[in-house]
């Protein structure tokens, strides 16, 4: 669905605000490695074969439920290997993504690493005011509704807008931060 918005007539998603003209650069050579965290298998195994054969990810790791999810995390930072990306379904077992995305801000700042992951949130529900604070807090992060799109094609390209933004927004926040040192 899209709806336009301003005087400039710029076509913008409908669910998310996202701008549907903007140019994306998000392959491969920008995403070496993805952590997934998502609790329905079938939409785990789904978007670990969409991140794969639209070459937006070189690798995936999956994980089933937050707690899975800060141990891989962990234990990935420690080996200093980390990820270019988590995508994380905000309605999981064990700690639900909001939560664990906050740790994951705590077990950065422990390690004190000053460039952040990225993070997309996945989730069926519109986002409310109170996860737009989320998000700004957890920056650089993004939001997807991914019960939006039935055609994967379609789906493919909003994931790309998306990172593309998301990546962008840490590319800027992370030369921020060089900046400040």
């Amino acid at each position: 669905m899209i709806i336009v918005e301003g005087r400039g007539e710029v076509p913008r998603c409908a669910v998310c605000g996202l701008e549907l003209t903007e140019e994306v650069v998000t392959r491969a050579e920008s995403l070496q490695s993805v952590v997934l965290v998502e609790d329905s298998e079938m939409l785990l195994e789904a978007t670990t074969d969409l991140l794969l054969s639209e070459r937006l990810a070189s690798s995936v790791t999956p994980c089933r439920d937050g707690g899975e999810f800060l141990s891989t995390i962990t234990k990935l930072i420690r080996l200093q290997r980390s990820a270019d990306l988590i995508v994380l379904d905000v309605n999981l077992p064990v700690i639900n993504g909001i939560n664990a995305a906050i740790a994951l801000r705590m077990i950065e700042r422990g390690f004190e690493i000053t460039r952040r992951i990225p993070i997309l949130f996945f989730a069926s529900r519109t986002p409310d005011d109170t996860l737009r604070r989320v998000l700004q807090f957890l920056s650089p992060a993004r939001y997807l509704n991914k019960g939006v799109e039935s055609d994967p094609k379609r789906l493919a390209a909003r994931i790309q807008q998306v990172l593309g933004r998301l990546l962008r927004s840490s590319t800027v926040a992370e030369s921020r931060t060089t900046a400040g040192s």
